[in-house]
């Protein structure tokens, strides 16, 4: 951390102070290269708060035009899934594992993983294999075929209804809901998404290559949809 004059905001009372660097700094664990702590407390340190009247925990702000500020959220995407250019393949492997070991996993989330993913495990005979968000999920008793719940590349997934009753995990005694994994909806529906975009600039680029033999109604409707999508931008 550099002795650039940042914002603290205290972690008591949510009062903003200026500060360099506070006593017991703990920097952020880069690319989780270090131990994690399940409490994860990063970027973090002791000053007085003049609201609270005593010496408080703060966590640091890092100014709009730091590359890190943004960090905690990339470890997220990269242990879930999503690839940097600053790792390499033993890097995202390590950032996956450290990060599933530094919190509580939910044994009831309901993952979605690639049918392919799940073909090469049987054939191979592994009893796990891994799910869109990376997590290490069973090999279900079923095929897809047999389950009638596979979906194609690109098909927008919705989130299924949320009851809201928990379960117990008998081997940590936490309880947990019953709900699907939002990391595997968010990285397969963001990859579904930009299916849907090439294709429908491919559809774009058949209209524009024949728009000079397309007849005055097909024009007129084609303008018409346009003007409709343009007044609904906010």
């Amino acid at each position: 951390m550099s002795d650039e004059i940042k914002q603290a905001l205290c972690c008591t009372c949510g009062s903003i102070r200026k500060c360099r660097r506070p006593r017991n700094y703990r920097q952020e664990n880069y690319w989780l290269r270090g131990p994690v702590d399940r409490d994860w407390n990063r970027e973090v340190g002791d000053l007085k708060c003049e609201q609270c009247g005593r010496v408080t925990r703060h966590a640091i702000i890092l100014p709009v035009n730091d590359s890190w500020r943004n960090h905690a959220e990339k470890i997220q995407e990269a242990a879930t899934g999503w690839h940097f250019s600053a790792l390499d393949d033993d890097g995202h492997k390590r950032v996956r594992e450290q990060w599933r070991q530094g919190m509580p996993q939910n044994p009831y989330l309901r993952h979605l993983w690639w049918t392919r993913d799940e073909a090469k495990a049987r054939e191979s005979g592994q009893h796990q294999f891994q799910a869109i968000c990376k997590t290490w999920i069973p090999v279900p008793e079923r095929t897809c075929e047999e389950r009638n719940s596979s979906y194609a590349h690109d098909d927008l997934i919705a989130p299924k209804r949320f009851h809201d009753v928990d379960r117990e995990d008998p081997e940590t005694g936490l309880w947990w809901f019953d709900l699907d994994c939002v990391d595997c909806l968010y990285r397969s529906n963001v990859m579904a998404l930009e299916a849907q975009r090439k294709a429908l600039k491919a559809k774009l680029r058949e209209v524009v290559d024949k728009i000079d033999g397309l007849d005055a109604q097909t024009v007129a409707e084609l303008l018409a949809n346009f003007g409709d999508s343009e007044s609904c931008d906010t």
